[in-house]
């Protein structure tokens, strides 16, 4: 079987965020927080090769914040496809640059840019929607789940804190 057959395979199960999906900050990049863990089945055995990473990074002089979610799969060792990724940008930001044009604001990207991808950008209300907005979304697409609880509830890089 193919990996990408293999990827569709593990993608249509429900996934779980493993314990280990903590927000920290990224080495040499001060204010950059990064996360990534596991995903587990409904029997909370880890899925083999599929992996959750998220971003978050404030925009320099107060413009806003970017939030990153994206579900990836290990090809082999240190290589890694992007499968579904949200991208959350402040509407007045070019996003996605390709060659069909630019995206200005959030979007989202399904597939990888070495294969074939479709790169859509998303409506959103209002600039500033905080990370649980982007995450209940990203939940609802990609099937994955913070535990037990299926609304959504990926944690977020602020959650338990002061602005949490």
């Amino acid at each position: 079987m193919s990996w990408v057959n293999e990827c569709r395979n593990k993608c249509k199960l429900i996934k779980h965020i493993g314990q280990d999906f903590i927000w920290q900050e990224k080495p040499n990049r001060a204010n950059y927080l990064v996360a990534s863990s596991n995903l587990l089945d409904n029997d909370h055995q880890v899925i083999p090769d599929l992996y959750l990473m998220g971003e978050y990074r404030p925009l320099k002089k107060g413009r806003g914040e970017i939030f990153t979610i994206a579900l990836q799969f290990f090809i082999k060792p240190g290589e890694l496809r992007r499968v579904f990724m949200l991208e959350s940008y402040p509407s007045y930001i070019p996003s996605h640059r390709d060659k069909d044009g630019q995206i200005y604001g959030p979007h989202v990207h399904l597939g990888d840019h070495r294969l074939e991808q479709v790169v859509k950008s998303l409506h959103a209300k209002e600039d500033g929607l905080p990370f649980s907005h982007w995450a209940q979304r990203f939940a609802r697409h990609a099937k994955v789940y913070s535990g037990a609880n299926t609304s959504g509830g990926i944690p977020g890089p602020f959650l338990g804190d002061l602005f949490g």
